[in-house]
């Protein structure tokens, strides 16, 4: 007699499928592409409820979160309380681990850390069956970022403080190429760069095509860097690295400027900016690329 059980004598009793509630699907900003390395994305807070989470690595670049197990409670509770239901997430370069939280040490520093509060697109109370729950947040090239040997760009420091000797870091800032250098007033010029400085204040922005024009093709390039923080700095949590990392407010969108990381975060209100000549296909490093705020 054979006692092993097969599919063929089994019954169907139950289907048992679970609603995706929130998938992220991770864009190299430089390389307009998916993201790749070491990549955790982890859920902080839904609401006002404190939610640690990892979302669930599909690869590299995707992530996802199912409406099921504590998530569907919380956002049942959040829902029948009529708070928000915001989700809170952090996306960061981490170890493939089971350990949570960010951890420096374990950062490959490809990409700036980023912390995205994002809205579901809901159908009644649950989250909709729809692409728009699939959001495509853009990555920006950290310290140790592969840059190809063809880019123009340049790395540098956002500081605070009296000099560029005495200054110290600015965390989280964001950077901005524009042109003509001339153009002193950032809403009248043209952007040809983004940046995010990480933990350290360290930055790499790459230039893209509008930095020249076909017709008046110049070598160097001059251009003005804008630096955009906090008007205060944020002091640093020693148990939360990523504390002082901006929130910013997503909306529903599948994509937008916050998204794309493009948009300077409601709160970075002082701005200080320089202007800087580079070459073609160089990197430009040094006090050159450095911007102070004092």
């Amino acid at each position: 007699m054979n006692d092993i059980l097969t599919l063929e004598q089994t019954v169907p009793v139950m289907s048992v499928q679970h609603r995706l509630a929130l998938g992220l699907s991770c864009i190299d900003a430089l390389a307009q592409s998916p993201a790749h390395g070491g990549l955790r994305v982890e859920l902080e807070s839904i609401g006002p409820y404190p939610l640690p989470y990892t979302l669930e690595r599909h690869r590299a670049d995707r992530h996802a979160a199912r409406y099921a197990g504590q998530i569907k409670r919380v956002m049942a509770h959040a829902l029948a309380e009529g708070v928000d239901t915001h989700w809170v997430l952090r996306v960061f370069g981490g170890a493939l681990d089971g350990k949570p939280a960010y951890r420096p040490e374990s950062d490959a520093r490809r990409y700036v850390p980023r912390r995205l509060a994002i809205e579901l697109s809901m159908d009644g109370p649950l989250p909709a069956a729809t692409p728009l729950n699939i959001r495509t947040p853009w990555l920006w090239p950290a310290a140790a970022y592969p840059l190809p040997g063809t880019v123009s760009a340049v790395r540098g420091r956002v500081l605070r403080g009296a000099s560029l000797a005495s200054g110290l870091a600015v965390p989280w800032a964001r950077v901005i190429a524009t042109v003509p250098a001339e153009q002193a007033d950032f809403t009248l010029a043209s952007r040809v760069g983004h940046a995010h400085a990480d933990a350290q204040g360290e930055y790499v922005l790459a230039l893209d095509a509008r930095a020249v024009s076909g017709a008046a093709l110049s070598n160097p390039v001059r251009v003005r860097l804008w630096a955009f923080a906090p008007v205060a700095a944020v002091p640093a949590d020693p148990l939360d690295p990523l504390a002082a990392l901006p929130i910013e407010a997503c909306g529903t969108a599948s994509i937008n400027d916050v998204l794309r990381g493009t948009a300077v975060p409601a709160a970075y209100t002082a701005s200080v900016s320089t202007t800087a000549q580079l070459r073609l296909g160089e990197v430009l490093s040094g006090n050159g690329a450095a911007l102070l705020f004092t």
